[in-house]
């Protein structure tokens, strides 16, 4: 994906979390005509690579997570700015899901079970807040993203 991150505005973490930076208009879960381009192009390839063999059997969850910046308009009772942003957290990773899960691709759809299994839309409100240049200062719009996350089955030694 080196060479597409750019364009995609993305960034692959240390811990191997691929993050689309700002992707939705502020307040919005609508999926903006640019990112669906994005993740059609993403997607597909991201499920082809996770579902070779090498891997798959080792995957627990692939997580899409939503992200908030910390905030709602002139609203001041943290409850609700939390819930607010908990729910359209929610709505962008849902959002994101089904139009990943309804891309007319092979490779999706030779794994729908396992997709069904495995792929889970999470909304996190403003939890992980992204801050700028090691500060304690928020980085709204970097905080507004969408994440996908691959969980690792546990194995126990008995």
């Amino acid at each position: 994906f080196d060479k597409d991150l750019e364009k995609w505005k993305a960034v692959i973490t240390d811990d191997n979390i691929i993050r689309f930076n700002a992707p939705f208009n502020v307040g919005s879960s609508e999926l903006p005509t640019n990112f669906s381009k994005k993740l059609a192009d993403f997607f597909p390839r991201y499920i082809k690579l996770l579902s070779n063999k090498k891997f798959k059997n080792e995957i627990d969850e692939i997580r899409v997570e939503g992200h908030t910046s910390n905030g709602w308009g002139e609203e001041i009772d943290k409850q609700k700015i939390y819930l607010n942003n908990m729910n359209l957290s929610q709505l962008r990773a849902n959002n994101v899901l089904a139009y990943c899960y309804d891309l007319n691709n092979e490779t999706i759809h030779k794994n729908l079970d396992w997709l069904q299994k495995n792929l889970r839309a999470n909304g996190m409100s403003f939890s992980k807040l992204l801050y700028k240049n090691n500060s304690k200062i928020e980085d709204k719009a970097r905080s507004r993203r969408v994440e996908f996350k691959v969980l690792i089955k546990e194995y126990q030694n008995k």
